[in-house]
């Protein structure tokens, strides 16, 4: 069977992150890629899928903070995702925002800002601008 080879842009997309910032982890070797011609290069998906089981296992940081009136015991980071994605957009510092995208995909954290009714609707259109979201306004 052979392997899938994803263009830069879709291990981009899958990896929440520019398709120059592909390319800077091909060149420093972080990201396996092929070269099928002098401007022609793919990444393999297992490589893709690699680096994100990787990355998932990086650090959390503290949550404490964000999780004040919530029994930790019974928070699950994985049942509980778009709760957690919604406290982190409110209230996160940088640490707990960069690990959301490490963490979580692009569409829970685009779903949870056009539907979360905890989050205030500054914070959300704050997201959507950001993240240069189109669509209907927030909620």
């Amino acid at each position: 069977m052979t392997e899938l080879l994803l263009t830069p842009g879709e291990a981009a997309g899958q990896l929440n992150v520019s398709v120059r910032t592909v390319y800077v982890w091909i060149e420093s070797g972080r990201l396996a890629s092929v070269k099928l011609s002098p401007r022609c290069t793919r990444v393999p998906a297992s490589s893709v899928d690699a680096l994100v089981r990787a990355t998932m296992h990086q650090s959390r940081p503290d949550l404490s903070s964000l999780l004040w009136d919530i029994d930790p015991t019974r928070f699950d980071e994985d049942r509980d995702a778009a709760f957690l994605v919604g406290r982190i957009l409110a209230a996160g510092r940088p640490e707990h925002v960069a690990w959301m995208f490490r963490r979580y995909p692009r569409s829970l954290i685009e779903r949870t800002i056009f539907t979360d009714r905890r989050l205030p609707r500054r914070v959300a259109e704050g997201w959507q601008n950001l993240l240069e979201l189109d669509g209907a306004p927030v909620r």
